[in-house]
């Protein structure tokens, strides 16, 4: 990067925004995942998970930029009960098990996604998807 350039990365809060039972059920599907993987696969075969909370820091205290901050933001989408249950299927600890032993995180998939088609009734909604952007401008 040159100097006095501009370094920007971005990342997505999960689950995106959309009511508080859909949300815990994601987060518990997730953190179902997380256990299998913890369990079943070596620490040195799992794959590392940041804390968001200090990528800012980490890019404060790295000594290459002379200011940084990290900007919010959020988008309205329209998201139906098939896409809001393909993004929780994406996620890399899902991905994970299902690699692993397909069968192990059935009942939380059934359950989760059980309660995305309840909650959309065949409709297609807004939804939040959230964004924190981290920016740093270089030393000259």
């Amino acid at each position: 990067m040159k100097p006095g350039g501009i370094f920007a990365v971005y990342d997505c809060d999960w689950p995106p925004t959309l009511y508080w039972q859909v949300e815990q059920a994601y987060e518990e599907m997730i953190n179902r995942a997380d256990g299998i993987i913890r369990e079943q696969l070596s620490q040195e075969k799992q794959a590392v998970k940041r804390d968001k909370e200090k990528h800012l820091a980490a890019i404060k205290d790295s000594g290459h930029f002379r200011f940084a901050k990290e900007i919010v933001f959020h988008h309205a989408e329209d998201c139906d009960a098939d896409r809001y249950f393909g993004i929780a299927m994406s996620q890399g600890g899902v991905q994970t098990v299902l690699r692993l032993n397909p069968k192990e995180l059935d009942e939380d998939i059934k359950r989760f996604k059980q309660i995305v088609d309840d909650f959309f009734q065949d409709r297609t909604l807004q939804v939040l998807f959230s964004y924190r952007m981290r920016l740093g401008v270089r030393k000259t």
